[in-house]
């Protein structure tokens, strides 16, 4: 059996495996389905989050025309990368750990 980490260990030390479970089973996924498009589709911001190969985080605003984040399938976005303050710390961590956490907020 695998060591338990992170979260994981957590669940089992706390007690919450189950509760867990159930939200894993029935709330998350590993794509987006049409209401997550629709909503994207329909965004003019979002926040990007990334980390470099030491864990170093960074969390940025972008902005642009309602839209501009593009869902060319249900695995994979596109948005642009419009020129800033010349830091590329969101495309620098990329260059180094290819997770990225992408947050769309509707405040309305």
């Amino acid at each position: 059996m695998a060591e338990l980490r992170g979260e994981h260990l957590l669940q089992e030390k706390y007690g919450t495996v189950k509760k867990a479970a159930a939200f894993y089973n029935n709330q998350m996924l590993h794509h987006l389905n049409g209401v997550m498009i629709d909503f994207i589709s329909e965004q003019s911001m979002m926040f990007i989050s990334t980390a470099d190969k030491d864990g170093n985080c960074d969390s940025s605003f972008r902005a642009g025309p309602k839209g501009f984040v593009k869902v060319i399938h249900e695995k994979l976005l596109i948005y642009p990368e419009y020129k800033g303050n010349g830091v590329m710390a969101s495309l620098g961590n990329i260059e180094e750990n290819p997770h990225v956490g992408l947050m769309f907020i509707d405040f309305f």
